[in-house]
C-alpha cells in the first residue's frame, strides 16, 4: 500500500513538473506584447520598444502576424501590407468607447518604428527617435 501511494506521489510530482515546464516554455516563446496597451498608450509603445522582447516577439513574423500582434500599421511603404510597416509611438486614445478604432496616430510627428520585411518575414526594426 505504501508503494502504491509513493508511486502515485511520484507520478503526480512528475506531471506537475512537466506541466509547469511546458507552461514556462510557452510563456517564454509566446508574444508578450499587450495589443490593447499598444493601441492605447504612447508610454507603453515607448517602453516595450526599448526591450529585447519587442524584437524577439516580432522576429520572422509575417505581415499578417505583425498586424495580429500590433494592429493595423499607422502607415506602410508600397501598395499593400506586404512591405515595410510604420508604427508611430504617439497615439491619442479616442474618448468614444463605441468606436472601432481604439487609438489614433498623430501622423508620426514624433518617434516611430519601421518594421522591415524581406521574403514575407520581418527581418529588422528601424527606430526613428525624436526628442
Amino acid at each position: 500500500m505504501f508503494k502504491d501511494r509513493f508511486r502515485i506521489s511520484i507520478i503526480l510530482y512528475c506531471s506537475l513538473v512537466i506541466v509547469s515546464g511546458c507552461s514556462l516554455l510557452k510563456q517564454k516563446t509566446s508574444c508578450v506584447i499587450n495589443r490593447e496597451q499598444w493601441q492605447l498608450s504612447s508610454d507603453y509603445r515607448y517602453r516595450i520598444s526599448k526591450t529585447d522582447t519587442f524584437d524577439i516577439a516580432l522576429k520572422n513574423k509575417t505581415p499578417k502576424q505583425i498586424i495580429k500582434i500590433l494592429g493595423t500599421p499607422d502607415d506602410y511603404k508600397g501598395n499593400d501590407y506586404k512591405n515595410d510597416f510604420v508604427y508611430c509611438f504617439d497615439v491619442n486614445p479616442k474618448s468614444n468607447k463605441h468606436s472601432d478604432e481604439k487609438g489614433k496616430c498623430c501622423a508620426c510627428k514624433s518617434s516611430f518604428v519601421v518594421i522591415n520585411f524581406k521574403d514575407g518575414k520581418m527581418i529588422d526594426l528601424t527606430f526613428v527617435l525624436v526628442d
